[in-house]
């Protein structure tokens, strides 16, 4: 399940979108069809009757308002609405405020009021902040919701369910009220409970959102982790309040609010799904994260510090400053992933897939047993701590790769070893290109030498030195550069 802007954070969309406080800048007043769609209470179109009246009464909140229009509503795609309307806002451009003008006919994305009335900002209305709305979503919003609260009408659990979920992923204000149904008919059941938790966060109702979470932990005690919100370096605007709904969202719908959440200490959920996702600055530490799919997903600044992680994929992910240290990665997929300092400091790399990447590494004391690196461009480097240890590549595949030889030197002090560092012994070598192309000459020498001595035991110093490796190993060649540099220089 791919979401840009979850359930869990329509509370923060709704605040961003729709309640700007007088005075405030109006930085920008795009926003995405998805986000604006999620945060709307009432999602409608409706033709201007009137503008003017009274409208000191509208809302307790300090949201900017200083007009009142009355609309007759012609159709509804989200939410409930009356055929006659109240819409308050503002006409304030540093408010995110508009104009509206009489007869006009306009699709809002709007939030229902505490006292009644519709509000909205420039955030919330098609063709101007809203600048693409989806029409055909719409209507097929419209269509399946008809279609799953007849199903769950005359239907089971798992129908209310589904209906439940499906208005939960949309941030639709009537999960509230499925969700009750549900508990009503079945008594003490976990999910019920947290679609409520999830629903009052959303309105704001934060102490009986984390009373919801509570009798969900009560019937079902791994649900707890919902409470054990650890944030490390919120991003702006997060707080526990919301965190808890996210991670309720991820253990109701397998689905990730992205930017900046606490994902960390959370139970296995056969539902996950993070594939295309944005996250930055998230911590999913000591997780159980082996049913999820992070393929084509992008990652910044993201701890996966001891996360299970066996077998998951990451294939095409970008992965930026992202910590793997002593994470179970045994079986994990990063073919054709982009990794750019990513640490893997003790974690378990067994049979592990980096088949065409890009300066994968470095590698410093883990487990790479079975692993691939099959056509990879200079993986590495493969760091053996201790004065007389070596790196093990036992069962390592590095078949079609371009490996730069100091990939097999370097200490952990990062400097050029004079003998090699790694054990090569059990891997495959088939097709590999040799790169000595090194910072400055002296380096190049001490890698073809240090290149003789981990590939020639017996090298015969009357014989060409590339002529020996391609006999010993058939199947590893030398760059042009290094076979250049041989012919001059060593």
């Amino acid at each position: 399940m791919i979401v840009r802007a979850l359930v869990g954070a329509a509370v923060m969309l709704a605040g961003c979108f729709f309640g700007a406080h007088p005075g405030s800048a109006c930085i920008s007043i795009s926003t995405t069809f998805d986000d604006a769609f999620r945060a709307g209470d009432v999602v409608l179109q409706a033709t201007i009757v009137s503008i003017g009246g009274s409208y000191e009464t509208v809302d307790d909140s300090s949201r900017p308002i200083d007009t009142l229009a009355t609309l007759s509503v012609t159709r509804v795609w989200k939410g409930h609405a009356q055929n006659s309307e109240k819409l308050a806002y503002t006409e304030s451009t540093a408010a995110c405020g508009f104009t509206l003008e009489l007869g006009q006919s306009v699709i809002l994305f709007a939030q229902r009021t505490s006292k009644g009335p519709l509000y909205t900002t420039a955030h919330g209305v098609g063709g101007l902040g809203v600048r693409f709305v989806d029409g055909a979503f719409l209507e097929r919003y419209r269509v399946r919701t008809d279609e799953l609260r007849e199903k769950a009408r005359s239907g089971g659990a798992e129908e209310g369910f589904a209906l439940g979920a499906y208005l939960t992923h949309w941030g639709d204000t009537e999960a509230l009220k499925v969700y009750q149904d549900l508990l009503d008919r079945y008594d003490r059941d976990a999910d019920a409970y947290l679609g409520i938790g999830i629903a009052r966060s959303r309105r704001g109702d934060f102490a009986e959102s984390e009373a919801a979470f509570r009798n969900a932990a009560s019937i079902e005690p791994s649900l707890a982790s919902i409470l054990e919100t650890r944030l490390k370096q919120p991003a702006p605007g997060a707080n526990d309040r919301w965190t808890r709904s996210e991670r309720a969202t991820f253990l109701l719908l397998g689905a990730f609010v992205e930017y900046g959440q606490d994902w960390s200490g959370l139970p296995l959920n056969p539902k996950c799904s993070g594939e295309g996702a944005t996250f930055w600055h998230d911590y999913f530490d000591a997780s159980d994260m082996t049913a999820c799919t992070f393929r084509r997903s992008k990652f910044e600044e993201v701890s996966f510090v001891a996360t299970k992680l066996a077998g998951v994929p990451f294939d095409f992910a970008d992965l930026k400053v992202v910590n793997f240290s002593n994470a179970d990665l045994n079986g994990a997929s990063f073919k054709s992933a982009h990794l750019a300092n990513v640490t893997w400091a003790g974690a378990d790399l067994r049979n592990a897939d980096f088949a065409r990447t890009r300066s994968a590494g470095p590698f410093e004391d883990v487990d790479l047993r079975g692993a691939s690196f099959a056509g990879a461009l200079r993986p590495g480097p493969f760091i053996a701590s201790g004065r007389d240890k070596k790196f093990s590549l036992d069962g390592v595949s590095f078949r079609g790769a371009t490996v730069a030889i100091s990939a097999f030197l370097l200490t952990p002090e990062n400097t050029m070893a004079d003998s090699p560092r790694a054990d090569i012994g059990g891997a495959d070598f088939t097709d590999v290109v040799l790169d000595c192309g090194e910072r400055n000459r002296e380096q190049m020498k001490q890698s073809l030498k240090s290149a003789r001595d981990l590939l020639l035991p017996s090298y015969q110093a009357e014989q060409d030195l590339a002529s020996q490796i391609h006999g010993a190993w058939p199947g590893v060649t030398l760059t042009e550069r290094c076979r250049e540099f041989l012919a001059t220089e060593l």
